[in-house]
């Protein structure tokens, strides 16, 4: 029953109490390590299995759109590839959800 003016004020206190909590959990220092480790990269790879691809070719179009090389492949044959390519050149983003996909699971084995 609230107005659209009160339905519009509660979320942007929401909004506020998320980015307070979220900024509470932060730290720093990772922070500036990965923004100094992409920096130096001259390549960004990109990997992730079929769930999060969306999010993934998002993020590869924001940095091509500030003249970023990005690779991502979509498949594990290509990613394999393209990790048997790769050098210190290179930095590598990994997004999965609890080390889901072939290739993940793989890495993460001793």
């Amino acid at each position: 029953m609230q107005t659209h003016y009160e339905i519009i004020e509660q979320l942007m206190k929401e909004y506020q109490s998320t980015l307070t909590d979220q900024k509470n959990l932060f730290d720093l220092y990772p922070l500036y390590k990965a923004s100094k480790a992409m920096r130096k990269a001259k390549v960004f790879d990109l990997y992730t299995s079929a769930g999060n691809l969306g999010f993934f070719k998002n993020f590869q179009f924001q940095l091509q759109e500030i003249g970023t090389d990005v690779y991502m492949a979509e498949n594990d044959y290509e990613q394999i590839l393209m990790a048997a390519s790769s050098n210190q050149d290179h930095l590598t983003f990994v997004l999965s959800m609890e080390g889901r996909g072939m290739n993940i699971q793989k890495s993460l084995m001793p």
